[in-house]
């Protein structure tokens, strides 16, 4: 499980919260559920990003699937069933995302920078063109994946809409102007900040800036996601907060009766003439839990055995 949290936050930007699976929510005849949970900000739903299942013998028992051992002795396996699916990338997708299309990490970016020419209107070649290529090579000598669009029947302006919708971390612009100062353009998709560097230090600054992108992505969707988590207490205070699309953090009795109730309630408030729709179940059990000191459940009143992570989900 930790190497899939490694995967999201170190290659896709993402965090994750890593926890157990309720006895209602873990794989059917498994004896435990390993999970990763993300927060997803725009809708407000928890998606479960990951898992790694205990099956113990039960599975090859009703299979039949032996060992002999040196005693020559048979004995049931133990097995485990886990995976990280195609799923992780639509989980970036829908957490780095904006209104101008998709926002990409740039360890994963299979463009990492496009490299666009600005044509002169005062003279049919200024250079930049070739530049481009140059600065292009430069960079895929050292590893970077760079592209030039030089196609000549697009705007520039045209090609900057085009390349921000692909979701490419980095745009590098060179036009008259920046031929002759010996300088370009760069401009990050995350917030679309721009900054001129010389040619000569294209390469440092490129390779600065796309780790810092991949650091300011994780960042901002942490702090997204942290916004969204929010402790209660009272069963009270869950509706409201569920209608603003947060996931709920409580101290839990975690019975199986206490979750099929909290799953009717919420059902029932959600559909009672709200625009978001959707039952709150328990997401996970988290791993890293909060002082719980003789809480009270949140819902049933009785004694908390841990705090548990609840929220709409896809």
């Amino acid at each position: 499980l930790e190497l899939y949290a490694r995967a999201y936050s170190e290659l896709l930007a993402v965090p994750v919260i890593k926890g157990m699976k309720s006895e209602e929510e873990k794989f059917a005849g498994s004896v435990h559920s390993q999970t990763l949970e993300v927060f997803i900000p725009e809708t407000g739903r928890g998606i479960q990003a990951a898992t790694s299942h205990l099956l113990g013998q039960r599975f090859a028992e009703m299979f039949n699937i032996q060992f002999e051992d040196d005693l020559g002795q048979k004995h049931y396996v133990h097995q485990t069933s886990w995976g990280m699916t195609t799923r992780c990338l639509g989980i970036s997708i829908m957490v780095h995302g904006d209104d101008k299309g998709l926002v990409l990490p740039p360890r994963v970016a299979p463009i990492q920078v496009i490299l666009i020419p600005i044509a002169s209107r005062k003279s049919a070649d200024s250079g930049a063109e070739s530049k481009c290529h140059e600065l292009a090579q430069l960079l895929k000598a050292q590893g970077i994946r760079a592209q030039v669009d030089d196609r000549q029947n697009y705007t520039a302006g045209w090609k900057f809409n085009w390349w921000e919708l692909k979701g490419v971390p980095l745009r590098l612009e060179v036009g008259p102007q920046d031929m002759a100062r010996k300088s370009c353009c760069l401009v990050r998709r995350l917030e679309g900040a721009r900054k001129d560097v010389p040619q000569s230090d294209v390469l440092s600054a490129v390779t600065a800036e796309l780790g810092k992108i991949h650091s300011d992505m994780l960042a901002k969707a942490t702090k997204e996601r942290d916004d969204g988590i929010k402790q209660v207490t009272h069963w009270s205070e869950v509706m409201p907060l569920l209608k603003q699309k947060k996931l709920i953090l409580a101290p839990w009795c975690e019975t199986a009766e206490s979750e099929i109730q909290i799953k009717h309630r919420t059902k029932e408030a959600m559909e009672d003439g709200a625009a978001l729709t959707g039952a709150m179940k328990s997401l996970c059990i988290p791993s890293d839990q909060p002082m719980l000191a003789g809480s009270q459940c949140f819902f049933t009143g009785a004694p908390a055995k841990r705090w548990g992570l609840f929220g709409r989900s896809y």
